[in-house]
Parts: structure tokens; sequence; C-alpha cells
């Protein structure tokens, strides 16, 4: 069954997406770090969330496809 976007958006606004790999923690992320991220997440990562470091190794995959100010977060500028 494919997830609906709709329904991972709440998920996902949640999450600490795209941290750099030595920040991972149970925080769910700066909400500028979310924000800059959480379309590339539904776009790249869909059938990883809601499991948060599925999606970051996900994202680190995919670096390239990643918007600039997603891209900027996962690399930790």
């Amino acid at each position: 069954m494919r997830r609906s976007v709709f329904c991972a958006l709440p998920i996902v606004t949640g999450l600490g997406l795209a941290l750099p790999a030595n920040a991972y923690s149970a925080d769910p992320g700066t909400p500028r770090q979310v924000a800059a991220c959480k379309v590339d997440a539904l776009r790249l990562c869909p059938l990883d969330i809601p499991d948060t470091r599925l999606v970051e190794a996900c994202m680190q995959r995919r670096v390239a496809d990643l918007s600039p100010a997603c891209r900027d977060t996962v690399q930790g500028k």
C-alpha cells in the first residue's frame, strides 16, 4: 500500500530530519532544519518515514538531489 504524502506530513514535521551524521539525537531538530528538509524528505525518502535514522541516511545518500537549504543542513553548514 502506498503511503500518502498528506498522512506523512505531520510525522515529518515532528522529526529531526537531515541532521549531520554526528548530530543524531532524540531531539526533533530545530524548526529551521525541519523547514529546510521536510519537502525533500517527502519527495526523496517517503518509504523511510517515520524512522528518523533511515530518513537521515537516505538524505545523506541523496545529498546531490537535495534543495540548497536542505543540503546545507545535511552537510552541517
